[in-house]
């Protein structure tokens, strides 16, 4: 019983520095965020989910950790659109939302409806990311 005592003390300091390195950190987000992302850029099996045609100025997206739903939009070139942002699980990379060519960062607190307001292109696509651009949606002008 005594042998194990300094074991378990170099166990602890092990992962005392493992937890504030950058490398470490590194390495858990790969391990955790990747495979989420892995999962929505490839497919997890099941069938691609359809784009979504609002048929009012708000659409309601859920964010949970497999990514957005619904991931592209389709609205009418020009019009205003409401996005109502919901994250559903602290699991994945959601927890920060970015319209990089707007200028937009917003944080997205569990369970709150997160709103931005947007106008939809006119041609090419109004994209969305999280924080580490794993998770994507775009907005898209209907033809």
């Amino acid at each position: 019983m005594l042998d194990r005592e300094p074991r378990r003390e170099e166990h602890r300091r092990a992962m005392r520095s493992a937890s504030t390195s950058p490398v470490a950190w590194a390495l858990t987000c790969a391990l955790v965020c990747v495979p989420a992302c892995e999962r929505v850029a490839h497919g997890s099996g099941a069938e691609a989910e359809p784009a979504a045609t609002p048929s009012s100025k708000r659409v309601e997206v859920i964010v949970d950790a497999t990514g957005y739903h619904p991931a592209t939009i389709r609205a009418p070139a020009r019009s205003r659109l409401t996005l109502a942002f919901r994250r559903t699980t602290e699991a994945g990379c959601g927890q920060q939302l970015v319209f990089e060519t707007l200028g937009i960062r917003k944080q997205l607190p569990l369970d709150k409806v997160v709103e931005v307001e947007v106008e939809v292109p006119e041609r090419g696509e109004l994209g969305f990311a999280c924080g580490m651009n794993m998770y994507r949606g775009k907005v898209v002008p209907t033809e």
